[in-house]
């Protein structure tokens, strides 16, 4: 049998022997930690979509970053990176301010949108020039006279009554964006 003093020089030795054996094992062992996740998705469908407010943007707009969204909460806009040369726009800038849309189906604007009463009533003409206005509701013709008399003098027939002027129409409201 082991004596006390040989059994515990015996098990330092392995001890040590077992430490130096697996040493080099943990000094070039290399570390590395891989986290995956898959909420939230990057792709997909989402009910919402919340954007935090900035002011300015985060992100530089370059032509990397086209199509990159930002709240700016000093003025309540949605941005959208259009890419180096255009910058940052405003998402609801696709219609300029005055420009006018039609509708026959509504019976008033969208906010942001004013209803243009001057045109109640009136047809749309197309010209270099806007803003000019002309015509009139009716029309008549003046007097006239029956030239199918023979060896006479012309019969007298007289004016016509007033007509409208309208050709086939359809009611619209007219909106201009403010």
């Amino acid at each position: 049998m082991f004596k006390p003093k040989k059994l515990l020089l015996l098990s330092l030795s392995l001890s040590l022997s077992f430490l130096l054996l697996s040493l080099p094992a943990f000094l070039f062992a290399e570390e590395s930690i891989t986290i995956t996740t898959y909420y939230p998705s990057p792709y997909g469908v989402y009910n919402e979509l919340q954007l935090f407010p900035h002011n300015p943007a985060v992100t530089a707009c370059d032509d990397a970053h086209k199509g990159t969204l930002f709240y700016k909460s000093t003025d309540d806009q949605v941005y959208v990176c259009k890419g180096t040369t255009l910058g940052w726009k405003p998402v609801s800038a696709g219609a300029p301010s005055g420009f006018c849309v039609f509708s026959d189906t509504q019976t008033s604007c969208p906010t942001g949108w004013t209803r243009r009463t001057q045109f109640d009533g009136r047809t749309i003409r197309g010209f270099a020039t806007p803003g000019g206005t002309g015509g009139a509701d009716t029309h008549n013709h003046g007097s006239f006279t029956d030239g199918d008399s023979v060896g006479t003098s012309p019969a007298s027939v007289g004016a016509t009554d007033a007509a409208s002027s309208w050709p086939p129409y359809m009611n619209v409201i007219i909106c201009c964006k403010d």
